[in-house]
């Protein structure tokens, strides 16, 4: 179920858990194109600050080239950090559902099998890459898609001409994205965006819904607290540091007449909501797990496997580097952006 909430700007993927969060909204400028205008220029750290108009934001002189102070230049934002400015890249891309419009050669997905990439390059697109969805979809959906992201690229392209700077050329439709790759009914108690997609997909307009009435709630809370309760009886500790993300893994409540199975079954629950916590809390850098202490060689390898495997599925980008000579499960996540924050629901 897809759940739409225009208080926060969030929307919430649940099934039997809540497993995905997408914000939307003006807050939200990931991904979004501007025409900025330089502002400042920064020798040590070789970058740009560039003025967008709500904010400036930070451009590597590597990637744009040698800019003076005033000139206009066309951004996208690549990334949003903690307590810095957000991060913008010149080579500018629109994504879809079935492809990303990149500029330059076509490009294909890493998990397109040999026949599907030859099957895809039939058609005579230029500059896109092909996401793993595209086998699946029609020649309509890929021609119709391939011709609005076309559009769109070449309009900013167009407008990075004329003034002024700085200015919005291109929001994200995050909406339109989540709704358009779940085929799965959908609640809002946002009016326009029933209206606007009532025709094609099953949605609901509910005014009076509010997620902290909802079984989403509880969830949700859980990615703001240390503590987070297993249904088996234990339980994770979450703790911050300025150099890495600890967790301990305890087993609390949970009685298991033999020790052995104690701490296999209780650490093979915990790293799975370990790996929806890094998920959904959007973690970063290094991660250190202190799981309840398994003697044998075997069952340490029974959870490395697991947590590789939920790493794949999850598509969570993890480095798993396995265990030290302590017991303790060492990953690395390359920098996924800022942390989710507590928005009021």
């Amino acid at each position: 179920m897809i759940y739409i909430d225009s208080k926060s700007e969030q929307i919430f993927i649940y099934r039997d858990r809540l497993e995905e969060i997408f914000e939307f909204g003006e807050k939200n400028i990931l991904d979004n194109i501007y025409l900025g205008r330089v502002v400042e220029y920064n020798s040590s750290l070789e970058a740009y600050f560039v003025d967008i108009g709500r904010t400036k934001v930070y451009l590597k002189k590597s990637d744009s080239g040698p800019l003076n102070i005033g000139d206009k230049t066309l951004l996208q934002i690549s990334k949003m950090t903690e307590d810095k400015f957000p991060k913008a890249v010149v080579d500018f891309t629109i994504p879809g559902r079935y492809m990303v419009k990149i500029g330059g050669e076509n490009k294909f997905s890493k998990k397109l099998s040999k026949e599907e990439v030859e099957d895809l390059k039939k058609y005579s697109f230029e500059g896109v890459l092909f996401r793993t969805e595209a086998k699946s979809a029609t020649e309509e959906e890929l021609l119709n898609e391939y011709e609005k992201l076309n559009s769109i690229y070449n309009m900013v392209g167009y407008e990075k001409d004329f003034e002024p700077a700085p200015r919005l050329l291109y929001r994200r439709d995050v909406v339109e994205e989540v709704v358009g790759r779940n085929d799965e009914d959908i609640i809002t108690n946002d009016r326009e965006i029933y209206k606007k997609y009532k025709n094609n997909y099953k949605i609901e307009y509910d005014k009076n819904f509010e997620i902290k009435y909802s079984k989403i709630y509880l969830d949700y809370l859980k990615l703001f607290e240390e503590k987070v309760e297993l249904k088996s009886g234990g339980n994770i500790i979450i703790e911050d540091t300025t150099a890495l993300t600890v967790i301990d893994v305890n087993s609390d409540k949970n009685w298991d007449t033999s020790m052995k199975n104690l701490a296999l079954s209780t650490n093979r629950e915990a790293i799975e909501e370990i790996m929806w916590q890094l998920k959904l809390r959007n973690i970063s850098g290094i991660i250190i797990v202190d799981f309840i202490n398994m003697k044998d060689q075997k069952d340490r390898e029974k959870i490395l496997n697991f947590a590789k495997k939920l790493n794949s599925t999850m598509n969570l980008k993890l480095s798993i580097h396995g265990f030290t000579k302590l017991g303790l499960l060492e990953i690395s996540r390359q920098n996924m952006g800022e942390r989710r924050k507590f928005n009021e629901v």
